[in-house]
């Protein structure tokens, strides 16, 4: 989602004492408030009194400054990502309900004489994931984004965009309004398909595969998975799967097949994982505990020559990303680690069960002895990147 914050950049390669005394010595309103969002993010862990002090201070500088309109809703849209970023890691700075607080303000600031009425758009989206807001509104806001996106006449995309927004809060509702679930749970799937099929000229293939896969979580998570596993299957059937290789194996579609039969059935599901290409070192590691699980669930255990391959496969792992890639499995099963994923408040397990289930697997695989000496290798990385 596009997000703009008046150049905000909480990573910056400055350290904090640094940025602390070039905002003590600033004269520009706008760098000075800049620096005061850098230092209330940063220190919002590392030293929440000192942060709150900045964030204090933030909040006079863009609530009385006489600032542009434009810049005032990118620096209010800034603070929203603060309280959604590092509230629930580290220290809140606010009441619950700071996100959606900000992000009205930012909302009023853009709609102000129309001066930014497209991030006001996306501010209307980003407003109608908060479920914490009244539905009525949610809705409201959506329709608003509607109106906004035909007026200004902007790319497929942004329905698309749309499109999963109005699913979530559908699928939020059947939560709610048990009664009518079915019907509620028939729109949130409507609109997702939608998602896929009002932009199927301008949709490129990751943004197409991203909504693939949200419907397939879609249908886990409420107990259609037959349907999860038909759709998939009749996508790998109907188009060319090798143009999604080169990218994350995690979001080949054969991969996810492999996940949908593991249980059910072993060879359709070792059929699909030997058509995952793997892209590099890490990706050949992964694989190959793959086909051992499923191995193991036929009845063969894995040979001292598939240990000898993945040793050698390891010593292809050649970066930090790749490493990151590994360890993520192993952190997910130790931690059972659930961040907030997409910027909607759901977490990592309700909105990607599947994933989940398969983060765990290979969790436990890395983790069994006989692999050790993947387990040694990621946390010598583990130890460097500190």
């Amino acid at each position: 989602m596009k997000i703009m914050t008046g150049n905000f950049d909480p990573v910056s390669s400055h350290s904090i004492e640094e940025v602390a005394d070039l905002y003590d010595r600033e004269k520009d309103v706008p760098s000075k408030i800049r620096q005061a969002m850098m230092l209330a993010s940063r220190l919002s862990c590392e030293k929440p009194d000192d942060g709150n002090r900045y964030w204090q201070e933030l909040k006079i500088m863009v609530e009385n400054q006489e600032l542009q309109p434009e810049l005032q809703g990118e620096f209010y849209q800034g603070m929203s990502n603060i309280c959604r970023s590092y509230s629930n890691a580290c220290k809140s700075y606010e009441e619950e309900g700071c996100r959606a607080k900000y992000l009205k303000k930012a909302m009023d600031s853009f709609d102000r004489k129309n001066r930014n009425l497209e991030q006001g758009l996306w501010v209307r989206v980003e407003l109608a994931g908060i479920s914490s807001e009244k539905f009525d509104d949610r809705s409201a806001w959506l329709d608003e984004a509607v109106e906004t996106a035909n007026l200004l006449d902007l790319s497929d995309d942004i329905f698309s965009i749309i499109n999963i927004a109005r699913s979530h809060l559908y699928e939020e509702k059947s939560k709610i309004y048990v009664k009518d679930l079915n019907d509620y749970l028939d729109l949130a799937e409507k609109h997702l398909i939608a998602a896929m099929d009002s932009n199927r000229e301008s949709l490129n293939v990751y943004q197409k595969r991203d909504v693939q896969i949200k419907l397939i979580n879609f249908y886990i998570r409420n107990n259609r998975k037959e349907k999860a596993l038909d759709k998939t299957i009749s996508w790998i059937s109907n188009q060319d799967v090798s143009i999604y290789q080169g990218g994350r194996i995690q979001n080949d579609l054969n991969y996810i097949a492999t996940q949908l039969l593991m249980n059910s059935d072993t060879d359709k599901a070792l059929f699909h994982l030997e058509r995952v290409m793997p892209v590099n070192g890490a990706d050949k590691v992964e694989l190959a505990l793959a086909r051992i699980l499923m191995n193991e669930k036929r009845g063969i255990q894995v040979s001292e020559k598939k240990l000898n391959e993945i040793k050698e496969y390891v010593k292809e792992v050649e970066n930090e990303y790749e490493w990151a890639s590994l360890s993520s499995y192993i952190n997910f099963k130790n931690n059972n680690e659930d961040d907030a994923l997409d910027g909607t408040e759901s977490s990592f397990s309700e909105q990607y069960p599947l994933s989940k289930e398969w983060y765990l697997k290979m969790g436990e695989m890395i983790a069994r002895d006989e692999f050790s000496f993947v387990a040694d290798k990621l946390q010598l990385y583990s130890e460097n990147t500190l």
